[in-house]
């Protein structure tokens, strides 16, 4: 149940105006949508808010079939509030049920877990950042590029909600760097959601029986390393059971350091060249596997780099294993930047009071505003809401090349000197073919010795 007001458009105006207060009811989910189907919008205030706060904010809950005319609306005739979603939150009817969640408690609950998640980020950063040449050395990692990955907002939407919806997070995500003109990235979006999925049910909980064989192994080993904090043998031999070539004698990778980098090698070759039908379990195996090399240290991300090409995964699952074991150095690597981002992405966030970026994603998709123009609290980038409580920092700094505004004055500027080019060209012939044509009478040449004569010394 919520405490929500269902608003026309009069109504809503009247409201955001402050000429009119709400007059929420209690309406359990089911009964907002349904009213929302024939309304412009709802309002849901917090349990103990019953009227306009300044000092928290409702949320403006909008049926997400109509969301572009919602913000259509609103920028036509709100323009007090400019963008509409940089001062109030708003959800579609999809996104209810994070609003009624006890926040508080999945964030005490879940919290320990999902900190250990954040190099998951910073591997995605490497595999985008890595050079194309095997010879030379690629970007260095930084904190704005982490936080301006996928995994950076599913572990937003991890610290949120159990509810939180992975792949909503990644269409948000994706629709945020097309509309910024991203390029194309090595990750399948698609393949980044099911392995945060994945992930999710691992870290939550939930029912894993009904989800494929593969990934029910999947979700059954996380959690036991979760337990424990280390990868025991039952894991590998559960891991293993579902991948008949790797079937065999678990002692060979708990050896000393060059016998398990032989055999996690060798390991690595059969699955990049195997052709069975096992999804992203291949991955999973082999990201654990590489966390072996050196017990959950992050300095052998080089080696998880180097997976292959039919392992496109698996430095993103190495990334997940390293860090959820005990002995792993996430938080102190990088100069401490794992410990930064857990205290930033894992915070504990409040839906109902102000949002803190520039724009949502669904505004932004809507109304398409020029990202030059909108008011920013960093130069240089953008920081969006692409779900309700989740949020990505891009750069912007591609975004002036491709402005329509900036294109249009560029292509006139561009016009004119053209002109100007052209039309000093013209002068310039007539006046040379004009020195060619006249003689100058010597009555008429200025006075000053013969350019014949010798110079006399």
């Amino acid at each position: 149940m919520l405490n929500i007001s269902v608003l026309d458009t009069e109504e809503f105006l009247a409201w955001v105006g402050q000429k009119s207060p709400l007059t929420p009811s209690n309406l359990g989910l089911t009964a907002i949508r349904k009213q929302l189907s024939s309304k412009f919008c709802a309002v849901a205030l917090s349990d103990h808010q019953q009227r306009y706060d300044p000092e928290r904010r409702p949320i403006v809950v909008v049926d997400e079939r109509k969301v572009r005319d919602f913000f259509a609306f609103v920028s036509t005739y709100v323009t007090d509030y400019t963008p509409f979603s940089a001062f109030f939150r708003v959800v579609t009817t999809g996104q209810l049920d994070l609003l009624a969640d006890d926040l508080g408690l999945t964030t005490r609950n879940t919290k320990p877990v999902v900190q250990k998640l954040v190099g998951t980020a910073i591997v995605e950063v490497a595999l985008y950042l890595r050079s194309p040449n095997p010879h030379e050395s690629g970007r260095p990692i930084t904190l704005a590029a982490t936080g301006a990955t996928y995994s950076a907002a599913a572990i937003q939407g991890l610290a949120l909600s159990p509810n939180a919806d992975v792949f909503a997070i990644g269409r948000g995500w994706q629709a945020l760097r097309s509309e910024l003109g991203g390029e194309q990235l090595p990750l399948d979006i698609e393949a980044l959601g099911s392995f945060w999925q994945v992930v999710q049910l691992a870290v939550h909980g939930g029912g894993s029986s009904d989800r494929p064989a593969g990934e029910s192994v999947m979700i059954r080993s996380m959690r036991q390393v979760i337990e424990s904090g280390r990868i025991e043998d039952s894991v590998l031999e559960d891991l293993l059971s579902s991948l008949p070539e790797l079937r065999g004698d678990l002692s060979r990778f708990r050896g000393t350091r060059e016998g398990r980098a032989r055999a996690i090698q060798e390991a690595i070759s059969l699955l990049n060249n195997s052709t069975g039908n096992a999804g992203q379990l291949r991955d999973c195996v082999a990201g654990c596997l590489l966390s072996l090399l050196g017990g959950g240290s992050f300095r052998f991300i080089p080696a998880a780099l180097s997976a292959g090409p039919g392992l496109p995964m698996a430095p993103l699952w190495f990334a997940a294993w390293s860090g959820l074991q005990a002995s792993s150095d996430i938080m102190t690597e990088f100069n401490c930047m794992g410990r930064r981002m857990a205290r930033d992405w894992c915070a504990e966030r409040v839906l109902y009071s102000f949002p803190t970026d520039d724009i949502s994603v669904l505004e932004l998709a809507g109304i398409g505003p020029d990202i030059e123009q909108l008011p920013r609290g960093q130069a240089g980038s953008v920081s969006v809401e692409i779900y309700p409580g989740v949020s990505s920092r891009q750069s912007i700094s591609r975004v002036g090349a491709v402005s329509m505004n900036s294109r249009a004055e560029q292509q006139r500027d561009i016009k004119e000197l053209r002109a100007l080019m052209a039309h000093s060209s013209a002068i310039l012939s007539r006046m040379d073919s004009s020195s060619a044509s006249e003689s100058i009478p010597k009555s008429d040449r200025p006075p000053g010795r013969n350019t014949n004569a010798r110079r006399k010394y």
